[in-house]
């Protein structure tokens, strides 16, 4: 086994273990007040960002008035955007809370992959989007010119 993570994993172990406030305290790589403000805001967001994305997918799913199209990308945001509140917010305030990763270490790269592969997917959805209205609009106007000309 490799030295290193012996001892980070020892570390860790007596880490958890340690019950001193003093101690958690100290590892916080921020001062006091703004750990309880960032937490606020972060589990606001992601709290907001979950029930605003679960109400815009019902009514993507019973709204028709809709076209079908744009319905499919935006639900495939919401999703993404659901994926970010739930796989990232999380991690990432107690990564930029503690400086150091709390959780099992399979949820790391797991985490980053989620984060990307999120991002991703809602770069390449509205991408999708923007191509898809102006090749409607191209053709509709392509369209109306004929019509005009005959």
């Amino acid at each position: 086994m490799d030295p290193i993570l012996a001892l980070d994993d020892e570390y860790f172990a007596n880490l958890s273990s340690s019950n001193s406030t003093a101690e958690l305290s100290e590892l916080l790589a921020l001062p006091e007040p703004f750990p309880k403000i960032l937490a606020l805001l972060y589990g606001g967001t992601a709290s907001l960002a979950l029930v605003t994305n679960i109400l815009a997918i019902i009514i993507l799913v019973k709204n028709m008035k809709i076209s079908a199209d744009l319905r499919k990308y935006l639900i495939n945001l919401a999703v993404a955007d659901i994926s970010m509140a739930v796989f990232c917010v999380p991690f990432n305030y107690t990564d930029v809370m503690y400086g150091y990763w709390r959780f099992p270490l399979f949820l790391c790269p797991f985490s980053q992959f989620m984060n990307i592969c999120t991002i991703c997917v809602s770069i390449f959805t509205l991408i999708a989007i923007g191509i898809e209205r102006y090749l409607k609009f191209i053709l509709y106007f392509r369209n109306f010119v004929k019509i005009a000309i005959i």
